[in-house]
């Protein structure tokens, strides 16, 4: 009988998202969310000339999402470099980077997502989050992403193959 595999740790989650979003290519999306509270996010989108970065904050809610950034919220956030929200542009807290990132930016944009998620929205563990993934530019064809303990979630009503 095998042992169950341990649940990553965040620092590990962060290592395997910076090398996840160094794979990112034109058109392609990867969007994580808490199974629980789908509202709390992390959402990346490669485009041909920038990578957009994209965090939830600090959200409430079920049916009706409220925004309640406190002033420790906004702190973190903009401590990892995050812009606040921006409600006519649509944008929540985010970053848009020139595209290609180099390796400490990848590494800021992942080490942000987890302030997010952990820090901010209170998340235990990456084991709590799930991850959708598709490249636009190929009919929005599912792709496998490695982040381990994080399951793929549903693609538009189809589970991933």
């Amino acid at each position: 009988m095998t042992a169950p595999t341990p649940a990553p740790t965040w620092e590990e989650f962060a290592a395997a998202l910076k090398t996840a979003l160094g794979k990112l290519g034109d058109g392609m999306v990867l969007v994580i969310s808490s199974k629980t509270r789908p509202w709390v996010v992390a959402e990346f989108a490669q485009g041909r000339d920038l990578l957009y970065a994209e965090v939830s904050g600090e959200l409430l809610g079920d049916e009706d999402v409220t925004r309640v950034d406190s002033p420790e919220t906004r702190r973190i956030l903009e401590s990892h470099g995050w812009q606040p929200p921006d409600e006519a542009k649509g944008y929540m807290w985010h970053r848009l980077v020139p595209y290609p990132p180099t390796s400490a930016e990848y590494r800021a944009i992942a080490e942000g997502a987890v302030a997010n998620l952990r820090d901010v929205n209170g998340l235990a563990s990456p084991a709590e989050l799930g991850y959708r993934a598709w490249e636009g530019l190929n009919n929005n064809e599912f792709w496998e992403v490695n982040l381990p303990g994080v399951e793929a979630q549903p693609l538009r009503g189809r589970r991933p193959s």
